[in-house]
């Protein structure tokens, strides 16, 4: 998966909403759960446990866990967008010759 945005996971999330329980490639999975570990601190052991269970080819996760994982996840995403120093235009100053 490449580099995920805060569109795809507010997508995801809306699609997540709805599912009882879903099955991802470890592939898939991995990043989100990279991300939602970073945010995670009371839920980090349900996170690591997901992150053990991805060392496989598939991984089934309730409806909870994957909104669990995806929010979490999100939830980096916009935290490390407000991190990132914005572009900023400085004038330098007239020089008299």
């Amino acid at each position: 998966m490449d580099e995920l945005t805060v569109e795809q996971l507010e997508t995801e999330i809306q699609r997540a909403a709805r599912c009882a329980s879903v099955t991802l490639p470890s592939g898939q999975l991995k990043p989100l759960l990279n991300l939602a570990m970073k945010k995670a601190v009371k839920d980090s052991g349900a996170i690591a446990r997901l992150q053990r269970a991805a060392r496989g080819v598939e991984v089934k996760l309730t409806g909870d866990e994957i909104r669990m994982v995806l929010d979490f996840a999100l939830q980096e995403k916009l935290a490390e967008i407000k991190l990132r120093p914005g572009l900023k235009v400085v004038r330098s100053p007239d020089k008299e010759a």
